[in-house]
């Protein structure tokens, strides 16, 4: 069987990142795929060498600094043990790199790499280490092929934008795409490439496919809940029923839940109430209704648009009444870009169509 290096970020506390890996790797192994995935950790060799010196100091010369909360900590623990539980079970053939280093990588067992979804053209890092490996240039140009990736931005940093000029001249016309508009005009400015606006891996999958995965989590629920998953920061609602809150860590037993959990707990909720990309595409692969609001001073709502754009869900950006939503229209839609994605990626990895 031929294999893939699948290149994505890797996080041991965001549902997201998890499920659109696995739901990227579920898809190219159905079209032949053996998929080896990639964990790095981000500790630079210099930086932690410089960072220690510091600490040094500052017992030496009695400077106190903050440390971290203990609190978060202890929240954090059992969390990150579900995430390994997922990644054990869902997660295959996972190959560790030390701060992005894909030297030891042996590139000729590869006819592809694909590289995506979420932000990892971000840059979150600022280190050229990082870019070298989100953009794949440590593989060969036709064996490069870029899914769904995001730049968690609407332009680029002008001391930035030669580097990113420099790393997409490095792909193909027909494998590179991306997971938002704004992303698609970024690239065809930049190097004058068509990189077409393809569904998030997620969407790639089929309600039935998430449902195999369904966990119900290991706290006690009430019969009837609301579901609520913000992302840096907290936001109040309407409703009248309790609220499981799975991404503030004060509320340390749903705090410790885990992927497959996440995904009962929208499947089975009345209501989504949300900032996360990926909580809106599982409302909607479940027929939950939901309410999305804009992060506050983040210019990141093109990727939500973009999913809601001709599906009639744009009644719910910042409503949290009861919404009447056509669930017959929002699946014609959903399907259409799903066979959109997956005929992209069949003819970027030369695969015959059915």
């Amino acid at each position: 069987m031929r294999k893939i290096l699948l290149v994505t970020m890797y996080s041991d506390n965001n549902f997201g990142n998890r499920l659109q890996n696995y739901a990227l790797q579920a898809v190219l192994t159905d079209m032949g795929y053996e998929v080896d995935n990639i964990k790095y950790d981000t500790h630079n060799a210099l930086k932690e060498a410089a960072s220690l010196f510091c600490k040094r100091m500052f017992r030496i010369f009695h400077i106190k600094f903050k440390s971290i909360n203990g609190d978060y900590l202890n929240a954090l623990v059992p969390r990150i043990k579900k995430f390994e539980r997922f990644n054990d079970n869902y997660i295959s053939n996972i190959i560790n790199l030390h701060y992005f280093d894909t030297r030891l990588l042996n590139i000729d067992n590869y006819a592809f790499a694909v590289t995506g979804s979420d932000q990892v053209w971000h840059n979150w890092y600022n280190d050229t280490k990082e870019m070298d490996m989100f953009y794949l240039a440590f593989m060969p140009k036709e064996k490069r092929i870029a899914y769904a990736p995001s730049f968690g931005f609407s332009a680029f940093s002008e001391q930035d934008k030669m580097m990113h000029k420099k790393y997409l001249s490095g792909y193909e016309e027909g494998k590179i795409s991306c997971r938002e508009q704004t992303g698609t005009n970024i690239i065809k400015a930049a190097v004058g490439l068509y990189a077409p606006t393809v569904p998030d891996p997620t969407l790639l999958l089929e309600q039935a496919d998430w449902r195999r995965l369904l966990k119900k989590p290991d706290y006690d629920l009430p019969a009837k809940y609301v579901l609520s998953y913000f992302l840096k920061e907290k936001r109040t609602f309407n409703t009248t029923e309790p609220i499981i809150e799975v991404c503030d860590y004060t509320q340390t037993k749903y705090f410790a839940t885990s992927p497959d959990e996440f995904l009962w707990l929208v499947a089975n909720t009345d209501h989504v109430y949300t900032n996360s990309f990926h909580a809106c595409v599982f409302a909607i692969l479940f027929h939950k209704d939901f309410t999305v609001y804009k992060k506050s001073n983040e210019d990141m709502f093109d990727r939500i648009q973009t999913l809601l754009n001709g599906t009639g869900l744009e009644q719910c950006i910042e409503s949290d009444a009861h919404h009447n939503i056509d669930w017959e229209q929002v699946d014609a839609v959903v399907v259409k870009r799903r066979e959109f994605g997956l005929d992209f990626l069949r003819d970027a990895l030369q695969v015959e169509k059915s």
